[in-house]
């Protein structure tokens, strides 16, 4: 049989660009589940011996191996993908069916002996990223940061964390680890492999409790070359909702915090949870694990990648100095609406008087830049007097309307 087989890494990208506009018109789309992605590509057969429906297809097979193909571009840098390319090919190539979540025939031309078809396919990334992780392969295209994971994971309840720094399950990622990073990979981070330091190190020992300090994990993450690490904590609970004898949901919640590790600071916090149907407290607790796992790392995928597209400003540490505080329900307000404020790194009250508070805020950007954004922002019950802008202190009044 013919080897339909083909990888046509660069037409493969041609294909889904010219494409895009007819893709991307599609609703559908917009709403599929995170992990996937779909996409209009056009693969070829050829006619032998009048046999059409043989080279339909090899169209399609041709087409879903295009859709794959294109898939894996996306992932890698171009340094990645060149340096890893024959592995590449021997474990991605031809494993159509294992990535492969559904497709459709959307076309058909015939013309003397060669068929082309119009395939809409839809691949799990999600699934490639973690075949690519398996064989120590770094996910993702580098303009984002590489992280490294430190998600200490119970399931059930009661049960022993499972964690890759310490233990008898030394740098095997947890479920809701492997969940994450092929999230942040989709979304083109880089994503460090525990069981591959940067530097080579073989037969480490490591040995760091379940929850793990920042300083340590930080330490650790300079080995693996990573920028970022998300520090956290999945667990899975039963919930009271059962069906039969046999059946009954499970609770999961995933806490998790990223940090720059150049100096510590904390760039995203969320929590998410997420419930799930199973017959046992493993199987149940591991589904569960796995959504809310999902939820988390798309959330903190979105907060770091709005804060590092702002790396090339200048990080300026304002002092506000607030008259009006008096009613402090006022500054309270005051407060919330700086810390919503874009580029804001952190906020802080150093100290508070009577009618008087002394702020310190982490801003990417100037003072100048500071003082006009605050300006914009409405305020119900006072309003902002802004009466000085020297250097990096701002003098602010808070005045009842």
């Amino acid at each position: 049989m013919q080897n339909y087989v083909r990888s046509r890494w660069l037409p493969a990208v041609l294909i889904m660009l010219c494409l895009a506009g007819f893709s991307g018109g599609q609703s559908a789309y917009a709403q599929q589940p995170a992990g996937l992605k779909t996409m209009v590509v056009i693969g070829t057969g050829t006619i032998y011996k009048g046999n059409s429906e043989a080279a339909r297809q090899d169209a399609i097979k041709d087409g879903l191996n295009t859709a794959l193909d294109a898939a894996v571009v996306e992932l890698l840098s171009p340094e990645s993908l060149v340096g890893h390319f024959q592995i590449i090919n021997q474990v991605i190539q031809g494993q159509t069916e294992e990535f492969l979540q559904g497709y459709k025939v959307l076309g058909e031309y015939k013309a003397g002996k060669t068929y082309r078809a119009v395939v809409e396919a839809t691949i799990s990334v999600e699934a490639i990223a973690r075949k690519l992780s398996e064989m120590s392969i770094a996910v993702g295209r580098g303009e984002l940061p590489k992280v490294l994971f430190f998600i200490s994971e119970q399931n059930p309840v009661g049960a022993l964390a499972h964690y890759w720094w310490g233990g008898d399950t030394q740098f095997v990622m947890s479920t809701s680890e492997k969940t994450m990073a092929g999230t942040f990979a989709e979304k083109g981070f880089l994503v460090a492999d525990p069981g591959r330091s940067a530097s080579g190190t073989q037969n480490r020992t490591i040995d760091f409790p379940a929850v793990i300090d920042t300083a340590s994990a930080m330490l650790l993450a300079a080995d693996y070359g990573a920028k970022v690490i998300v520090v956290g904590t999945a667990v899975s609970r039963p919930a009271p909702n059962t069906m039969g004898a046999t059946r009954r949901s499970y609770a999961a919640t995933v806490l998790a915090r990223a940090y720059l590790v150049a100096d510590g600071t904390e760039l995203a916090l969320t929590q998410k949870e997420a419930v799930a149907a199973g017959s046992d407290d493993v199987a149940g607790g591991r589904l569960a694990i796995d959504a809310a796992a999902g939820l988390a790392a798309t959330d903190l995928a979105e907060r770091i990648t709005a804060v590092w597209g702002k790396e090339g400003k200048d990080l300026s540490t304002i002092q506000i100095a607030v008259e009006g505080t008096r009613d402090l329900a006022n500054f309270v307000m005051f407060r919330r609406v700086i810390k919503k404020m874009p580029d804001v790194q952190n906020i802080k009250t150093l100290e508070m008087k009577p009618d008087q508070a002394l702020m310190e805020v982490e801003f990417q950007g100037t003072a100048e830049a500071f003082a006009n954004g605050l300006m914009l922002n409405p305020f119900e019950n006072f309003r902002l007097d802004i009466y000085e802008v020297s250097g990096e202190l701002l003098r602010v009044a808070l005045i009842p309307q």
